[in-house]
């Protein structure tokens, strides 16, 4: 058996309403990620016991992946959506 020989199954709207209920959640799970490593360089950045340069530098570069996460979460979402 080929698969031209299957008709295509339309997924049944639970299917959709399922997957579309996963893609929202991978979604949030990225931007809870994204902010919480945003904060993370945010900590670091100004708890350091004297703000040197060293950690405003690692500050900023984890609010920037931070902020890459949020970008990268968004476009996936919309694209599987």
């Amino acid at each position: 058996m080929t698969d031209s020989d299957h008709p295509e199954v339309a997924p049944s709207p639970s299917t959709r309403a399922r997957d579309h209920m996963a893609n929202e959640r991978t979604y949030l799970a990225w931007l809870r990620t994204a902010a919480t490593v945003m904060a993370l360089g945010l900590a670091v950045a100004s708890f350091a016991d004297s703000v040197s340069w060293s950690s405003a530098a690692a500050g900023v570069l984890l609010v920037a992946v931070g902020a890459a996460g949020i970008v990268y979460g968004t476009r996936r979402y919309r694209q599987v959506t």
